[in-house]
């Protein structure tokens, strides 16, 4: 149990969203390519169909949304879950246009591939906007506890069970 609490109060003291947002960033400009590799494949398996459904939970989401921005062309009901309070409240922030943080430039991949063709602001606006209304809501999760997931912070008709 010593462990578990140690764990838990490492993440919560080291994990905040802005320092990520930066450190990502700049992992963004030299590795570019391996974020493409990775939303490409995420882009590819959706529109596949293999997975249907309506709800998707997002577990450990961190602070960012690019990594569930096809998913929000086909699974109208996410919820967002993670256990550092400094990601899940700047993961509101950001649903209610009221974040410090700019996943645009991340964005920009999957409307890339969505929608080659049109103005790439103009199709991240589109995106964003999607995945704002996917999302029905950002909880808390703790994968060391019994009750991983907290059901109150959920709307019932965004409840479980997932389909992804």
């Amino acid at each position: 149990m010593a462990i578990e609490a140690d764990v838990k109060r490492i993440y919560a003291e080291n994990l905040k969203a802005i320092e990520y947002h930066t450190e990502i960033h700049n992992a963004f400009q030299d590795q570019k390519i391996y974020f493409e590799i990775g939303l490409t494949f995420l882009y590819d398996v959706l529109k596949s169909r293999r997975f249907q459904g309506k709800k998707l939970l997002d577990v450990g989401s961190g602070a960012i949304v690019h990594n569930i921005a096809s998913a929000s062309a086909y699974f109208p009901i996410i919820i967002q879950s993670d256990f550092v309070e400094d990601n899940r409240e700047t993961l509101k922030r950001w649903h209610k246009q009221d974040s410090p943080l700019d996943w645009s430039e991340f964005l920009s991949i999957p409307a890339r591939l969505e929608d080659y063709k049109s103005d790439v602001k103009e199709v991240i606006a589109k995106l964003e906007s999607r995945i704002r209304n996917a999302v029905k809501a950002v909880v808390h999760c703790d994968f060391l506890s019994d009750d991983v997931l907290n059901l109150d912070e959920i709307p019932t008709e965004a409840g479980p069970p997932y389909d992804l």
